[in-house]
């Protein structure tokens, strides 16, 4: 019963997520989804008071420093407003 209601549950976060997400630019879905494991990583580290290695905190930062350089040109844009 409890695997159940878990997949249940599961199911429904990815449709709500899916759907979320269909009502946004494809440009933002993809900044989202890319740096889901970031926000992963921050939460886990404030909410259940993990550790982070530093391999770790560095994966987090090339990913983090990825999305910036893919998207300079916006960036630059929206600096200058």
């Amino acid at each position: 019963m409890a695997l159940a209601q878990y997949l249940n549950r599961h199911q429904f976060t990815v449709f709500l997520q899916t759907y979320g997400l269909s009502l946004t630019p494809v440009s933002h879905a993809a900044i989202l989804l890319n740096l889901e494991p970031v926000w992963t990583a921050i939460l886990a580290t404030f909410w259940f008071s993990e550790v982070m290695k530093m391999n770790q905190v560095l994966g987090c930062s090339l990913i983090f420093l990825a999305m910036l350089v893919s998207r300079w040109r916006q960036l630059i844009v929206f600096i200058k407003k």
